[in-house]
């Protein structure tokens, strides 16, 4: 991590799926963190929904 923070890399933490590993990792000063604990995987569907142009404007 210290390595990637002086080459300007941001760091991801990933498979976080408990308040303790999200804990331990914002210890060891990661960027970012994604995993089951923030959201679950979407179906295809799903996904695409969110995509859609409606589903945008809406958010805007």
């Amino acid at each position: 991590m210290a390595m990637a923070h002086v080459m300007g890399v941001q760091v991801v933490a990933v498979r976080v799926e408990s308040d303790e590993q999200l804990q331990s990792f914002s210890r060891a000063v990661w960027d970012y963190a994604q995993g089951f604990l923030f959201f679950r995987p979407l179906s295809q569907d799903v996904f695409e929904a969110l995509l859609s142009p409606d589903r945008q404007q809406e958010a805007s």
